[in-house]
């Protein structure tokens, strides 16, 4: 076999290996290397933990996502669950993947790697490019793969809905490290088993409106 049949080959195990890993389909496959993306200045993980929902995410079409943040004294781990109800005493009981955080770095806490459990081929870097901690984020993932490498990206909120003024912000920083916003798609959160009752979630939704705050 030609060198060039050698890498064609390399690459398409590499990518059909890709596709099978948990999560995959939240995933855009690029050749080179992972895009410089920034972590927000003096990350604080400890102010990041908690329950957080999923508003916008990479080539996700099922609605009710939510990430939780679980700090403790032997390190931190990241719990993805659809359509779960979230026990925050226990937050991986209804998890649908999780991962294992760490930092490489003391002096640059933003700086994070995650290890999900099932993943085969390692590890991904994990960077909070911005954040106010108490309404909003964005979280981007990379991961090498030989040749190129996979990439997600999420947009997140302290509630199940998130002013557009909100998602415009996060969405103008991840474009400005140069990364396409196409494969961005909006997550529902209305109607999910972790929600109020369906009146008590309409009349949340209802006062909102009422009281002018902007929706995407």
């Amino acid at each position: 076999m030609t060198m060039a049949g050698t890498l064609t080959l390399q690459l398409s195990i590499v990518l059909a290996v890709g596709f099978l890993l948990p999560g995959s389909e939240s995933y855009s496959f690029h050749f080179g290397s992972c895009p410089d993306v920034k972590p927000v200045a003096n990350f604080d993980i400890k102010k990041f933990s908690g329950l957080w929902y999923v508003i916008e995410k990479f080539d996700v079409a099922t609605p009710c996502w939510t990430y939780f943040f679980d700090t403790k004294s032997n390190g931190t781990e990241m719990i993805a669950s659809r359509d779960q109800i979230i026990n925050e005493n226990n937050a991986s009981v209804n998890a649908s993947y999780s991962g294992s955080i760490e930092v490489p770095e003391a002096a640059l806490p933003g700086n994070m790697k995650i290890q999900f459990s099932d993943n085969i081929i390692g590890k991904h870097s994990l960077t909070v490019f911005d954040t106010d901690y108490e309404n909003y984020a964005g979280i981007f993932t990379c991961q090498g793969v030989v040749v190129g490498h996979r990439r997600s990206a999420s947009i997140i909120s302290r509630s199940p809905i998130l002013p557009s003024s909100f998602i415009a912000k996060a969405r103008a920083k991840l474009a400005s490290y140069d990364v396409s916003l196409d494969r961005l798609n909006r997550v529902d959160q209305y109607p999910c088993s972790y929600l109020p009752t369906v009146d008590a979630t309409l009349g949340n939704f209802t006062s909102q409106i009422f009281f002018g705050a902007d929706f995407p």
